[in-house]
């Protein structure tokens, strides 16, 4: 995968698990579903990406702020955006400290960029459909409301980066 994109599923990552914090169903969801897109060419990461994507997931995103900053191209910032967005709208009960990233992450993306321009990208991009068309079961097994809330709500994040950074793969 090049770097760019590469980069784009690093901050997307980051987005999903802004409190840095990962339960083992989530670790072996995550590993199981990178590794079938993997297995069908879907993704191309090499080993060291996966490393590095795995521990993005583990930290909080805080510390990768001034990389948002970084973000040159309007279309980038946009699908980053448009992530922080649906991650609020996936889960609106974020804690206050959690709200305040996001906020931080969506400006940082505007730092060097027309605001206009990406607002405008934006509002062309369309929420992620129930499932990716590449045909694996993305289900985690959940059991308890609480485990079912937070499991769903990574599915769902999981999704949204797919169809974010890979619209082709939801084309009919």
């Amino acid at each position: 995968m090049d770097n760019e994109k590469f980069r784009l599923w690093k901050l997307a990552l980051g987005i999903v698990h802004s409190d840095g914090k990962m339960s083992e169903i989530e670790k072996e969801w995550f590993s199981k579903s990178i590794g079938e897109l993997q297995n069908q060419n879907v993704l191309d990461f090499t080993e060291a990406q996966l490393n590095e994507l795995a521990e993005v997931l583990l930290k909080p995103i805080q510390l990768y702020v001034d990389e948002f900053k970084s973000i040159r191209d309007p279309n980038s910032a946009a699908r980053l955006i448009f992530l922080i967005r649906q991650m609020k709208t996936l889960h609106p009960k974020l804690p206050g400290d959690q709200q305040k990233v996001m906020s931080q992450m969506e400006s940082a993306c505007l730092e060097h960029l027309d605001s206009k321009q990406v607002e405008a990208s934006i509002q062309k991009m369309k929420a992620p459909p129930a499932a990716p068309s590449v045909g694996q079961d993305l289900s985690m097994g959940v059991d308890s409301p609480e485990k079912q809330d937070s499991q769903a709500f990574f599915q769902n994040a999981f999704i949204s980066i797919l169809q974010t950074l890979h619209p082709e793969l939801f084309r009919k």
